[in-house]
C-alpha cells in the first residue's frame, strides 16, 4: 500500500498543482465579483477531487497485500506530514514582517547602498 502512496501522491499534487490550475486561480483573484471566495471554492474542489482519488488508491492497495513499514513508522510518517501541514497554515495566516527601512518610509535598497548609511 505504501508504494501505490508514494506513486499516485505526487502525480496527483503535479496534476493539482499544474500550470492549467495556476493561472486559473490568477484568473479567478483577478475579477472584481467575489475573487477570494471563488478561488477557494476552486481549490475546495480540487482539494475533494485530490481526496477522493486518494481513497479510490488505497481501496485498490488494500487489496494488493501488506507493505513491509511497521504501524509505529506509519504512524510517525502520518504525524509528521500534519505538522508539517500545521506548520503550513501557521506560516500563511501570519502577516509577514516589515523590514525596519519600510517602517521609517525610506527605501531599503537605498537605505544599504546610499554612502550616507556607508558613515
Amino acid at each position: 500500500m505504501g508504494e501505490h502512496f508514494g506513486i499516485v501522491v505526487p502525480l496527483a499534487l503535479g496534476a493539482a498543482i499544474s500550470p492549467t490550475t495556476l493561472a486559473l486561480q490568477l484568473f479567478v483573484l483577478s475579477r472584481k465579483t467575489a475573487p477570494l471566495a471563488r478561488a477557494w471554492a476552486i481549490a475546495a474542489g480540487y482539494t475533494i477531487v485530490l481526496l477522493v482519488m486518494m481513497v479510490i488508491a488505497f481501496i485498490f492497495a488494500a487489496n494488493t497485500g501488506s507493505g513491509s513499514e511497521s504501524k509505529p513508522e506509519a504512524w510517525l510518517k502520518l504525524a509528521c506530514a500534519v505538522g508539517l501541514a500545521g506548520l503550513g497554515v501557521l506560516a500563511l495566516r501570519r502577516p509577514p514582517k516589515r523590514r525596519k527601512a519600510e517602517r521609517e518610509g525610506g527605501d531599503p535598497k537605498l537605505a544599504v547602498s546610499s554612502p550616507s548609511a556607508w558613515r
